[in-house]
């Protein structure tokens, strides 16, 4: 992960695909693979808002795959 700029509540960073995958894995498995009592509270996002960033997260890698094609 590489850290282009930060600003006041937002960051861009470059991520490898190898990076990306283990977001994407991650939020699957705190998404779908093992129940977590208060999700919001330990996770800090709600489980919709982690379940639509886990889509969009999805989303990027299936892009970046089809471009290394």
């Amino acid at each position: 992960m590489k850290v282009v700029t930060v600003a006041e509540r937002e960051a861009v960073i470059r991520l490898s695909e190898g990076e990306l995958t283990a977001i994407c894995n991650s939020l699957n498995e705190i998404c779908h693979g093992i129940e977590i009592a208060d999700f919001g509270t330990r996770i800090g996002y709600s489980l919709e808002e982690t379940q639509a960033l886990l889509d969009s997260t999805g989303d990027l890698l299936s892009r970046m795959r089809q471009s290394n094609r």
